[in-house]
């Protein structure tokens, strides 16, 4: 195969709209290629040619018509009326024209925006548009909805009352549930529905009674029992939950569940939300009274989410968690993530931001959940931190200059405590076309301490200055090529990172908040090798790095890319981390990644980190999606780091048919030859309703103990929802579910 050589040119740009079409997603995952009413057939044509809601003429047409007292009309044959977005058509029709009233006999059809109603009989007034009706069949487009009733009363536009009345979200023919009630409301002007003496009939064979029932007709806010959910696990037993909600304003709700647990007892959760118009939050509580299966020890847990924005350029941020005993999650929450949470963050911020500068101030700690970490090693609280950042708008010769500067507090019982001040300026100078960039940098990094309880003889007061230099460069070639009848655009990319840091003792400063950053391509071009200021890495290195990538031509979408990467040391890393040895290898880890993407039906993303000394793997990924059509699709995952762990991740949703939907994850850890999650579910659904099976099975963490779950929901479309919504614990374990 013949190449042209290669050429030094602008690399092929996506185009933006091409962009866009390469992020959407194929379509929704659980609603259908056509949404919530797919699977339905069409109720009718809705009302079209309607006449304007403003129009006050009343338009009369039929085959005979007359007129006694100049007042009142009687059309017979095709009679019709309309006015102000409304018709009736009907055999008979008395119109009054002084009031407005029409009387209709035989064949009656009223028709407004979104509704169709037949009538035998049907006595309306077409200025007030209040009226009764015998013999009622209504049709509600939007919602999917019909029902039938004895006798229906208008009392305006949007507010109906049905006696002896059906109501069904399914085809007319042979539903699968009808609601009838003695007493049917629909007031579509608080988008709700409202059901007194009431039976759901499921194939016609009775299954609840309802005394009251309300519902949404949009899926809007209401006060009023929701429905109730139940479930069970082997941490809980049964699992109950019956929630009320509250519709406290228009900016403000809350939720209170009683949830009874077989094995645990009663605990009552509350949740609390706002809206205003320059802050939002929540506001979660949940309290259990003597945990019958923890020696009858009272548990609970708080949770305060807040956003603000009091001012134009200021921002607030309150984040606070706290739970009452460190197993609270294992024993009393339902998912694995929540079993495997370590520290509950408890934050209060204020950020200001003009002019490409941000100020901050912030108070935080940490909650540890996690009994397995030692005192020694769980994280400071800071109180305060103040941090400076930003850039000047403008700088002369091209200079980008800026400034990231903080004072922070640190406390924490029994441990070193004190304040650290660090001050670090930089100035670089971009070059470059967009065929190369060549960019030279220079930092100067300051942090000074105020320390209490230090180790005798480490000084109080340490202080450390070191320079950062480093010089950042790379091509960017392209030639053509093909891959058999298919022309595309082949670029080559290589890139040189130097980085200079001299070394500078700093064993007697302590470790704040620094650890070692997690080593991956993005910190084969970092600065600094450490995470958070009590350490700065001494390095005289240079990163070595080569990327090529498969284009297409017209659209700029990318087929593939390859990257391969490493770091060479030209001394040692002396600067370490209390306990760590200096770092001696002549070369960082190999680092490789693959993208590969074939549309929709394969996607492929691989890493590879080999260690050059040990001949052998140190991490590798691999995350490989297989999706041949809209709703099926199949993710697998692998990760692995050496001595750590070793686990495979394969998860689906796939539609078997419309109705049929399968959904599963088998998450497992090879070293251990223990399943990590399992998850298998079934749902169905048809025009009017859905159900769910769920079960699962998961570890709880750092035992061998597991939490096995069972879980069962009904949706009743455009009515109710029965048992415990799964839609959250599978969008949590399933990547096709978050995409």
């Amino acid at each position: 195969m013949h190449l042209p050589p290669w050429s030094l040119r602008p690399p092929c740009r996506l185009p933006a709209l091409a962009l866009l079409a390469a992020l959407l997603p194929a379509g929704p995952v659980l609603a259908g290629p056509e949404g919530r009413w797919a699977l339905c057939r069409p109720l009718g044509e809705p009302p079209a040619s309607l006449p304007p809601l403003d129009q006050q003429e009343t338009l009369i047409s039929a085959e005979r018509a007359r007129a006694f007292d100049r007042n009142l009309l009687i059309l017979t044959g095709e009679a019709r009326v309309e006015r102000a977005g409304q018709r009736m058509d009907a055999d008979r029709i008395e119109y009054h024209r002084d009031t407005g009233e029409a009387l209709a006999e035989g064949g009656v059809l009223l028709e407004q925006q979104g509704m169709r109603v037949e009538a035998e009989r049907a006595q309306l007034n077409l200025e007030t548009r209040a009226g009764e009706m015998e013999g009622v069949h209504f049709t509600l487009f939007e919602s999917h909805a019909w029902g039938e009733a004895a006798r229906a009363r208008q009392l305006d536009p949007l507010l109906r009352h049905f006696s002896e009345a059906s109501y069904s979200t399914c085809d007319r023919e042979n539903p699968s549930w009808l609601l009838k009630a003695r007493e049917f409301t629909l007031d579509q002007r608080a988008k709700k529905g409202i059901v007194r003496h009431s039976v759901l009939r499921a194939w016609d064979l009775p299954v609840f009674y309802f005394p009251y029932l309300s519902f949404s007709l949009d899926d809007s806010r209401k006060t009023g029992f929701l429905y109730p959910s139940w479930g069970s696990s082997s941490t809980t037993g049964t699992d109950i939950r019956l929630p009320f909600y509250w519709n406290i304003a228009p900016h403000r709700d809350a939720t209170l569940t009683p949830r009874f647990m077989s094995r645990r007892g009663v605990q009552l959760m509350g949740e609390f939300r706002y809206l205003n118009r320059t802050n939002s939050g929540r506001i979660d509580l949940e309290y259990l009274p003597t945990d019958k299966a923890s020696g009858d020890r009272d548990r609970s847990f708080l949770s305060y989410r807040h956003q603000g924005r009091p001012a134009r350029n200021l921002r607030t941020r309150i984040k606070l968690n706290a739970a009452s005993d460190e197993r609270y999650f294992e024993d009393l929450g339902n998912s694995l993530s929540l079993s495997a949470t370590t520290h509950l963050e408890q934050t209060a911020e204020i950020t200001w931001a003009s002019a490409g500068w941000m100020l901050q101030g912030r108070v935080q700690n940490f909650q540890t959940v996690d009994s397995s970490i030692p005192a020694a090693s769980r994280p400071y609280k800071r109180l305060p931190q103040l941090r400076l950042a930003g850039r000047p708008r403008w700088t002369p010769y091209g200079l980008d200059l800026g400034l990231d500067a903080e004072a922070v507090r640190f406390d924490q019982k029994g441990r070193v405590t004190g304040t650290r001040l660090d001050i670090k300026p930089f100035l670089s100078r971009p070059w470059g076309t967009p065929g190369w960039h060549l960019t030279p940098r220079l930092e100067l990094r300051h942090t000074a301490y105020s320390l209490q309880h230090q180790t005798s003889g480490d000084p109080d007061r340490p202080q450390r200055t070191l320079p950062t230099a480093s010089l950042d460069g790379g091509l960017t070639l392209e030639r053509a090529a093909r891959l058999g009848p298919d022309s595309y655009v082949q670029t080559l990319e290589p890139r040189l990172f130097y980085l200079y840091v001299p070394k500078t003792d700093q064993d007697d400063i302590p470790v704040f908040d620094t650890g070692l950053a997690d080593f991956n391509y993005q910190q084969l071009f970092a600065t600094n090798r450490f995470t958070g200021a009590d350490r700065v890495g001494d390095a005289n290195q240079l990163t070595v790095a080569l990327s090529s990538r498969l284009l297409q031509p017209a659209s700029g979408a990318q087929l593939l890319r390859a990257t391969l990467g490493q770091i060479l040391y030209f001394r040692d890393r002396e600067v370490t981390l209390p306990g760590r040895e200096v770092a001696t290898a002549a070369g960082s880890n190999l680092v490789g990644l693959l993208e590969l993407d074939l549309g929709r039906r394969w996607q492929l993303d691989a890493g590879l980190q080999w260690d050059p000394e040990l001949n052998e793997r140190e991490r590798a990924s691999l995350r490989l999606r297989f999706a041949p059509a809209p709703h099926r699709r199949l993710d697998l995952s692998y990760r692995y780091r050496r001595e750590v762990l070793e686990q495979v991740d394969l998860s689906g949703l796939w539609y078997l048919t419309p109705s049929w939907h399968l959904v599963g994850r088998w998450y497992y850890s090879l070293p251990d030859s223990a399943l990590l999650e399992g998850l298998a579910g079934l749902e169905y659904e048809s025009c009017c309703w859905v159900a769910r099976l769920l079960g699962r099975s998961y570890v709880l963490s750092g035992e061998d103990e597991r939490n096995t779950t069972f879980m069962f929901q009904v949706e009743l479309k455009g009515l109710a929802s029965l048992g415990q919504s799964v839609d959250s614990l599978l969008r949590g374990s399933i990547a096709a579910y978050r995409d």
